[in-house]
């Protein structure tokens, strides 16, 4: 399943125009297992022709060869998980998002607060010095 998922994603990154190469150290930077990476990318480069080819050459193919039709037809349903994977993605980094800036207006909020208190002290301290030395002592 997580190899499903890294050559889904490699697929993903390859067609937004990145390197296989840039693609392969970012998933390690990422955490992600630096051998199981390795494999998908060598399994993405056997099929790099496939996905490289306009997809009227493909058609065009299919028509001439019964068994590169089949083929079309099984590399289809990788295409179409790739995208499913893509979405919810983008749905999290969107939240996670929205939560940090969310988190950051609380933090900024209770920090002016605090600092508005402490200013009141401070203002306090000054116009009530005498009392207040006169009941410390």
């Amino acid at each position: 399943m997580v190899q499903e998922e890294i050559i889904a994603g490699m697929k993903n990154a390859i067609e937004r125009g990145e390197s296989l190469e840039s693609v392969v150290q970012s998933f390690v930077n990422a955490g992600y297992n630096s051998y199981e990476v390795q494999q998908a990318a060598q399994q993405i480069s056997s099929g790099a022709s496939t996905i490289i080819q306009p997809i009227q050459t493909s058609q065009a193919q299919a028509e001439q060869n019964p068994q590169t039709q089949q083929a079309k037809i099984k590399q289809q349903p990788l295409q179409t998980q790739a995208h499913q994977t893509q979405q919810p993605i983008q749905t999290t980094s969107t939240s996670s998002n929205k939560k940090t800036k969310k988190s950051g207006k609380k933090w900024a909020i209770i920090l002016s607060s605090i600092l508005a208190i402490l200013i009141i002290l401070l203002i306090i301290t000054l116009f009530f010095k005498d009392k207040i030395l006169s009941a410390i002592s």
